[in-house]
């Protein structure tokens, strides 16, 4: 899938990946996460009428497409995955994909977290908190970012995600002493 993405001076495109799913098809969507990209994807009508269609409901705003396929996973492990680029995705600030996830993905899957053991639950807690974390980071709310990144990130999290949590804590301290000394000069320098 080619992603067009807007910021404030230009439009930027990606070429974003999938992947071929591991079987059961239902435990890698939820260990592993939504790798199905929603515009790209056909299914046959007799599958969405056997799982009821999609939940379009509010809590799950940006994120029924994952509860559809995690629906259809409980039934089948027949996905086929197709690695070319075939469509594109507009992505702006006020669309879905720029929104904290975490609710919304936490209500499309807790259906699914019986079918799974305590171990990958808490795994998969940990990839949430942290994407919930890097959401915050990136959009200005360090504190709330910190927070999440230090206590739970850091103390659970895989070596993956321990590394990507250090680097976002190192620097929000750099930010963060780089505004002190600028707000000490300007105080001298007045």
């Amino acid at each position: 899938m080619r992603v067009v993405a807007e910021n404030d001076y230009s439009v930027k495109q990606k070429i974003l990946s999938s992947r071929q799913l591991e079987q059961p098809v239902l435990i890698d969507l939820l260990i592993n996460d939504n790798a199905i990209l929603n515009s790209s994807v056909m299914v046959r009508r007799s599958l969405l009428v056997k799982i009821g269609d999609i939940n379009e409901s509010k809590k799950m705003i940006a994120s029924e497409d994952y509860n559809t396929w995690l629906r259809i996973a409980k039934i089948t492990d027949n996905f086929l995955y197709i690695p070319k680029v075939l469509g594109s995705y507009f992505v702006h600030s006020s669309g879905a994909s720029n929104k904290d996830m975490y609710s919304s993905v936490i209500y499309a899957t807790k259906e699914f977290m019986t079918y799974i053991t305590p171990r990958q639950r808490k795994k998969i807690k940990v990839q949430r908190v942290y994407v919930r974390a890097r959401y915050k980071y990136l959009n200005n709310e360090r504190g709330a970012a910190v927070k999440a990144l230090l206590f739970f990130c850091l103390n659970y999290g895989d070596i993956t995600i321990k590394i990507k949590s250090a680097y976002m804590l190192l620097s929000t301290a750099v930010l963060s002493i780089i505004r002190k000394i600028t707000r000490n000069k300007e105080v001298v320098f007045k």
